[in-house]
């Protein structure tokens, strides 16, 4: 009996001690899960404080973007300026010294990106800015970045027609495209019929365009790749935005500026009434020679020895006649010697920009351009044609063979009038038709066009980068 007794009690305290470690496994799992619970209240408190700087910090980014699309990338940078939404979600500072246009700046971008829409090349303003987070600041740089289209693959560009709004646009088949092409206006009545190696269009709706095809006839696939906000300045009463253009002729700015200079006084200006070519001079009063003028409306230009980089060609022009630089034989290509400056060679001579810009009061219409025999000089040439109607230029070849030219047209239909197939070494942005006979005009890419991409006009874009 004494030692069942003495059984029973062993068992009980077993079973109390059990008991008891059940009792502290269960409390040490409550202390843990209360534990738990209030390390996730106090991490999802946190969580909303970390998510309401995040938005903060994003509209900042944003909203400072915002305000460089919309006043600097068009325009001009000033200096230093701030901005702040009322209700406290969103604050930046533009803390950069550097001003001036981003349309033509001359340094080269601090942050490189291949997959820009210019390439990797260009020309960059950098504006650092402090954006708020709700609690700090945080510091970003912008970056616009500039370059020609025509030098960064984008060797056909169709814009949006600005001083004729609404204008058809028909490019022909005998336009053949080596690398991409960009349409901005897409749609019927507009037709594009131009070969190429890719394209794209850069609006938000699907384009019901016609695929264009590459150069085996095959469809091409439109490009899918992100087209950032590009612009070339204030065109058409808008922020340009929308491909429509005004680089030649805007007030104060664009190219006929750089060939006439800052000043207004042109380094070289040549109207058609001009017989003598003594009466051509440079801001220094030396004369230029290679330009010639008939007094009858026809200007030419000798590529061969004229000694300037800009030139400005005034009203009353109807002839426009540029004089190749090298002998129509494929030696003078691998040897790239000028014939006619005593052994410089060609590919050495300064690039040149040749600059027409024809108002409503023109008593003559530019109708012509020829060129004559075959050049590798870097030309770029702009025409711009405020008549209503503009009136067709017919640019015409002497002889089949290869010219290295690259250009930008505004309301100026182009009709290319070929003695044989043409390699144009360059592109071409314009907002009117293009038209091609007697040939095909082949665009390649000058993959090394030097000082001539400081003169071409540009397209620039926006790019960020935390600090």
């Amino acid at each position: 009996m004494k030692h069942q007794d003495t059984l029973s009690c062993r068992q009980s305290g077993s079973v109390i001690i059990y008991a008891l470690i059940v009792l502290a496994v269960g409390a040490l799992l409550l202390a843990g899960w209360v534990r738990v619970l209030a390390t996730r209240v106090l991490a999802t408190e946190q969580l909303g404080d970390n998510i309401n700087r995040r938005l903060v910090l994003e509209n900042s980014r944003l909203l400072a973007r915002q305000y460089l699309l919309q006043n600097v990338l068009p325009g001009t940078y000033g200096g230093a300026t701030s901005l702040a939404l009322a209700n406290g979600w969103a604050a930046f500072a533009l803390t950069g010294t550097t001003t001036g246009s981003p349309l033509v700046v001359v340094d080269p971008p601090t942050h490189l990106n291949v997959f820009s829409p210019g390439g990797a090349d260009g020309y960059g303003l950098n504006i650092s800015a402090n954006l708020s987070d709700g609690d700090t600041t945080i510091a970003w740089d912008f970056q616009t970045r500039a370059g020609s289209p025509i030098f960064g693959h984008d060797l056909f560009t169709s814009q949006k027609p600005t001083i004729l709004a609404g204008t058809q646009i028909i490019v022909s088949t005998g336009l053949r495209i080596a690398e991409n092409t960009v349409v901005w206006v897409p749609n019927s009545p507009n037709a594009f019929a131009q070969t190429a190696g890719t394209y794209q269009t850069p609006t938000v709706s699907l384009p019901s365009m016609t695929p264009l095809l590459n150069g085996a006839g095959q469809p091409l696939l439109m490009s899918n790749f992100a087209f950032p906000p590009v612009t070339s300045g204030t065109a058409g009463g808008g922020l340009g935005y929308d491909g429509s253009i005004a680089v030649i002729d805007p007030t104060g700015a664009g190219l006929r500026y750089k060939a006439a200079g800052s000043s207004g006084t042109p380094i070289l200006v040549y109207t058609g009434t001009d017989a003598d070519v003594d009466l051509a001079f440079s801001s220094t009063g030396t004369p230029f020679l290679g330009v010639s003028s008939d007094g009858a409306g026809t200007v030419t230009i000798d590529l061969s020895v004229a000694s300037s980089q800009l030139i400005y060609v005034t009203n009353d022009v109807s002839a426009l006649i540029l004089q190749g630089d090298l002998l129509a034989t494929a030696d003078y290509f691998s040897s790239a010697t000028d014939d006619k400056a005593e052994g410089v060679e060609v590919d050495s001579r300064a690039g040149l920009l040749i600059v027409c810009v024809q108002d409503g009061a023109t008593i003559r219409n530019l109708t012509s351009i020829q060129l004559a025999g075959q050049s590798n000089r870097r030309v770029y040439l702009a025409v711009r044609k405020a008549n209503d109607p503009p009136g067709t230029v017919t640019i015409s070849t002497t002889t089949a063979g290869r010219w290295r030219l690259a250009g930008v047209m505004e309301n100026t239909p182009l009709a290319w009038s070929l003695a044989g197939d043409l390699q144009l070494i360059g592109g071409l942005r314009s907002d009117a038709s293009v038209g091609v006979t007697g040939g095909n005009v082949d665009v390649y890419r000058d993959a090394d066009p030097r000082l001539l991409s400081r003169h071409a006009d540009r397209i620039v874009w926006l790019e960020t980068y935390r600090q």
